[in-house]
C-alpha cells in the first residue's frame, strides 16, 4: 500500500461542488492511495514539488499561456519524484500537429491543412470545402473552434490574428453521431468513450459531453 504518499494534482480551481462527475470519481479513487493536494499551477514554485508524484488533470490557463506553462512543467520535472503525464508527453502532444505525424505514418485523419500567415492566401487548401472547421493549434473542450463556409478567408484571417497558426479541416456531417477516443496503457487496450455535441445544433464535441462509455 502507498497510503502515506502524497499525490499533487495540477488542476482548474474551481469549487469541488462544481467540478465534473469524471474528476469526483477520479479523485475519490485515487484518494484510496494517496493523500490528495489540488494545486494551480501558476500558483506554485516547482521547487515545492520536490520529491513529489504529480498528477495533470485540466489546469488552469495553459492554453492562453502556453510557452509559461510548458516552462513551468519541464522546472517541475526537475523536483518531481514522478510527472503524469511526462514532459516529453506534453511537449509532444500540446499542438494538434501530431495529426501530421499520423498522417505521415499512414494513419487516416480527417482531411487537415495547417494554415499560416504565409499559406493561408493559397485557396487550393480548401476550396473544394463545402464548410471548413477552423482551429487553434492548441485547445481543448471546442476553444477557439468555428465553422465556415467555402472560402471565408475573413475568418481565417481574424483567427491567424487572434490564435497565431491554426487548422483548418473539412467539416464532416457524420460528427453529430458522436467521437471515439480510444484509450491504451502499455499498448494495450483500456477503454473507448464516445463523446456528442452538446445538442443537434452544435458542432463542437467536448469531453463535458461524454455520452457512452466501453469498457
Amino acid at each position: 500500500m502507498i497510503n502515506n504518499n502524497k499525490l499533487f494534482i495540477i488542476h482548474r480551481k474551481a469549487p469541488w461542488r462544481i467540478y465534473y462527475s469524471e474528476d469526483r470519481q477520479l479523485i475519490n479513487f485515487l484518494s484510496k492511495y494517496f493523500s490528495i493536494k489540488i494545486i494551480d499551477w501558476q500558483n506554485t514554485l516547482p521547487s515545492t514539488l520536490k520529491d513529489q508524484v504529480v498528477f495533470l488533470r485540466c489546469p488552469t490557463g495553459h492554453i492562453e499561456k502556453t510557452t509559461a506553462f510548458c516552462s513551468w512543467y519541464h522546472n517541475s520535472a526537475k523536483y518531481a519524484k514522478k510527472m503524469i503525464n511526462s514532459a516529453m508527453t506534453i511537449d509532444q502532444t500540446m499542438s494538434k500537429k501530431y495529426l501530421f505525424f499520423f498522417e505521415k505514418n499512414k494513419i487516416p485523419i480527417i482531411p487537415t491543412k495547417l494554415m499560416t500567415a504565409i499559406n493561408h492566401h493559397d485557396n487550393t487548401y480548401f476550396y473544394k470545402w463545402e464548410k471548413s472547421i477552423i482551429k487553434p493549434l492548441i485547445g481543448e473542450s471546442g476553444y477557439g473552434v468555428k465553422l465556415i463556409a467555402k472560402n471565408n478567408k475573413e475568418v481565417i484571417n481574424k483567427h491567424l490574428e487572434k490564435f497565431g497558426d491554426c487548422l483548418l479541416q473539412e467539416y464532416l456531417p457524420e460528427i453529430k453521431n458522436g467521437e471515439i477516443s480510444i484509450y491504451f496503457v502499455k499498448n494495450k487496450y483500456q477503454y473507448a468513450v464516445i463523446s456528442k455535441p452538446s445538442n443537434h445544433k452544435s458542432y463542437k464535441v467536448s469531453w463535458e459531453h461524454t455520452s457512452q462509455y466501453y469498457p
